[in-house]
């Protein structure tokens, strides 16, 4: 918008700058220069302090959005210990930081404005002083010019004023543009993935192959590690919280970067660890739920065509949700408002498990994420799932899965 804007001023601009130009070419460049060199010399001295203020305002509003999510989440515990005070002063620092940056901008775009103005001001009185006393008007054509190139100065300085503040904001609008387009490349270099994604639909084995990862010399988390997962594989992680599982689950998925090692899909050597997620469905401890119907959780806006009302179909029964979905009159149509208000925590991970079962992924990651259900409907979901002959399924966890159907452990 800052550039279409600049834009708009520079044709009006133009037009006034061409008119003074014909009518006299001296005084036109010397006043132009005036104004452009001193919108130079400023863009230069304020735009450092300007890109530091936005990353700064960036920064801290992120940082007021986390408090407030934080708070909000953290409510009930907050209340039970008091502690309304430990967040609110966590916000208003972040505030009061992020108003200094803000003000800041504003200040900075303000000063072009009155700066403009005073020079413009100042150039015309010495001229008008010159004509007075060196008597440089002497065929009486320099006084109507002057006046002509005062209302020229009138219209530009507005023009002036806005290039410099457009300026300004771009400055102070670094931090973001450089942000979104490391978000475009992400975009982009997704679709391409996303157009190669029917190549990951011939799973066979996946390997990792002398991984390591570590999240400081001190914190090693992997060291030389190799796993081969097939086709078909059930297999279980287990571990004590706080000994690397999720790490480990993160790198198999392609979400984390490792330090060192290698990754095969079908035996081809995977250049792009990102290109493995279409491989997956992951299913957490803590649901993702939307506030919208129960089918539109699993389906995540997929549009339900004949074959997709048939994979929904699969997916409430085999995730064990019939039961759920029956005693509600809009059954699968049934809003279940912010983050699944109106469920329990196992019939939230009921709904997870659905949606990956879906969306027909070769790999299913399931991160602690029966935890909330009773030992016979976790059970039941594992015997389900693991009697799909074409599904590959992760599990980790901390509990004793004696009726997980595993073939191969993981201990970490």
């Amino acid at each position: 918008m800052g550039l279409v804007q600049m834009l708009g001023e520079i044709v009006i601009g133009l037009v006034i700058i061409i008119y003074l130009f014909i009518k006299n070419p001296i005084i036109f460049s010397f006043l132009v220069s005036l104004i452009f060199i001193t919108i130079l010399i400023y863009d230069l001295y304020a735009r450092k302090s300007l890109v530091t203020s936005g990353k700064e305002g960036n920064i801290y509003s992120a940082k007021m959005i986390s408090f407030i999510k934080e708070g909000l989440s953290g409510f009930m515990e907050i209340k039970i210990f008091n502690k309304e005070n430990f967040i609110k002063n966590k916000l208003n620092l972040a505030a009061t930081k992020y108003a200094h940056s803000q003000i800041n901008i504003n200040f900075m775009n303000v000063i072009p404005r009155y700066l403009i103005e005073i020079i413009m001001l100042l150039t015309i009185i010495i001229i008008a002083l010159l004509i007075k006393y060196i008597n440089l008007n002497e065929n009486g054509e320099l006084i109507p010019l002057l006046g002509v190139y005062a209302f020229g100065a009138i219209r530009i300085l507005p023009i002036a004023r806005n290039i410099s503040y457009t300026l300004n904001r771009l400055n102070a609008s670094t931090d973001s543009i450089n942000i979104l387009n490391e978000q475009f490349k992400t975009f982009e270099s997704n679709k391409r993935i996303y157009k190669q994604k029917k190549l990951y639909k011939n799973f066979k084995k996946l390997n990792l192959e002398n991984i390591y990862f570590s999240y400081s010399k001190e914190n090693k988390i992997l060291e030389g590690f190799s796993l081969e997962i097939k086709k078909s594989q059930k297999i279980l992680i287990k571990g004590k919280s706080g000994r690397g599982k999720t790490t480990l689950l993160n790198i198999i998925m392609g979400l984390l970067y490792y330090d060192k090692g290698s990754i095969f899909l079908n035996d081809k050597l995977i250049s792009d660890i990102k290109t493995i997620n279409y491989l997956f469905a992951y299913i957490p401890q803590d649901t993702f739920i939307i506030n919208d119907t129960i089918e539109n959780n699993i389906c995540l806006g997929e549009k339900i065509t004949k074959s997709n009302q048939t994979k929904l179909n699969k997916a409430i029964k085999e995730a064990d949700l019939m039961g759920l979905v029956k005693t509600f009159k809009d059954r699968e149509n049934t809003i279940i408002g912010e983050g699944g208000q109106s469920l329990s925590g196992g019939q939230k991970q009921k709904i997870a498990i659905a949606r990956a079962i879906f969306h027909e992924r070769s790999i299913l990651v399931l991160d602690e994420a029966t935890n909330a259900l009773d030992n016979k409907s976790e059970g039941e979901i594992f015997n389900k799932l693991s009697d799909n002959k074409n599904l590959t399924i992760i599990a980790v966890s901390h509990k004793k899965l004696n009726s997980y159907k595993y073939n191969y452990l993981i201990n970490i």
